[in-house]
């Protein structure tokens, strides 16, 4: 059995993510707006697939010795900043969900820097996963022109096995992204 901790983290400020409130936001087949195409593989003996807007590019992946890595990233905005998505997955971890949530929802909240806040944090029901949390974090991010800019950081910790699973996305206010299409779109496949 694989522990798999997803880590979604989203930073998108002034936007609410109104659909991953609901119960069933991760159920079925995500609903893909005009734009989005799949990502789909298998790290750590978990596949998972999350949609995100086609003119990103590809997602690149990596490696190091204790993890999978993907990241892709959209068009700087006007603000020069961009939106990215994030993701790591580490096969073998032995730790408990709640040790792992902890450590890595206050790795994700200092990622932020040290005014980073969490907004929210709740549990979802996530298929494939024995136990999964969202969290969300909000502060300010730098600009290319030197100011800062609102951002939202939303972090999804899901636990299936002994695989743990950090997958993010983010987006400052400037970039007009939709977290939530993002977030939903996550899954765990069998």
């Amino acid at each position: 059995m694989a522990v798999v901790v997803i880590v979604v983290v989203l930073v998108v400020a002034g936007l609410v993510l109104s659909r991953s409130g609901d119960d069933g936001a991760f159920a079925g087949d995500p609903q893909l707006p005009t734009g989005f195409t799949t990502f789909r593989t298998s790290a750590g003996g978990q596949e998972l697939s999350f949609a995100y807007p086609r003119d990103w590019g590809e997602v690149e992946q990596g490696s190091d010795r204790s993890a999978t890595t993907f990241e892709a990233a959209g068009e700087a905005s006007d603000q020069d900043t961009r939106p990215f998505i994030q993701a790591r997955v580490l096969p073998d971890s032995d730790a408990s969900f709640e040790a792992t949530f902890e450590t890595n929802k206050q790795v994700t909240r200092l990622s932020g820097g040290n005014d980073t806040e969490i907004a929210q944090e709740r549990e979802v029901d996530l298929p494939g996963a024995e136990e999964a949390r969202l969290v969300e974090f909000r502060y300010d991010t730098q600009t290319g022109g030197g100011g800062t800019e609102p951002a939202r950081l939303v972090a999804l910790f899901a636990k299936s096995g002994n695989v743990f699973v950090s997958f993010g996305v983010g987006a400052p206010q400037s970039t007009g992204v939709d977290p939530g299409q993002i977030v939903e779109s996550l899954r765990l496949h069998e």
